[in-house]
């Protein structure tokens, strides 16, 4: 996805979500036209990532019937068009959810978590950019 994202190939972001959910979250030509979600991004490279336990991750999200769902707390670096709540120049940390679908697997979740929380818990990455990435989205929540 994160190559994809870099190439602006909507299709194959689309395709990262699944079949079902391609045409609802990327066809959509106002978000492109106002590089929102998704396309306010640029340039996206994944840094690192970790796999989280099941119980873990799944504290994290709304309760989905997905087969074979796995979750991933990943550093992404992005140039974004425009910093805002979601997505900001530099590196970003989010948790994102997959799940086997058609003999592939796709995201269904891709979000922001609490840091704060999953670095006390022992599964941060241990940088200082990680530890004050809550403080510079705050910025814009507020």
């Amino acid at each position: 996805m994160f190559e994809a994202i870099s190439r602006s190939d909507s299709i194959a972001i689309a395709r990262s979500f699944g079949e079902q959910r391609a045409d609802s979250l990327f066809l959509n030509k106002e978000n492109k036209n106002f590089k929102r979600g998704l396309f306010n991004i640029k340039e996206a490279r994944l840094i690192v990532w970790r796999q989280l336990p099941f119980e873990y991750g799944d504290i994290f999200q709304p309760k989905t019937p997905a087969i074979d769902q796995r979750f991933f707390y990943v550093a992404i670096e992005m140039q974004v068009y425009r910093e805002d709540q979601y997505f900001l120049n530099g590196n970003n940390y989010m948790l994102i959810s997959t799940a086997a679908q058609s003999g592939q697997r796709i995201i269904v979740r891709f979000q922001h978590l609490p840091l704060d929380r999953l670095i006390r818990d022992g599964y941060g990455f241990g940088t200082l950019d990680e530890k004050t990435y809550s403080q510079r989205r705050w910025a814009f929540l507020n």
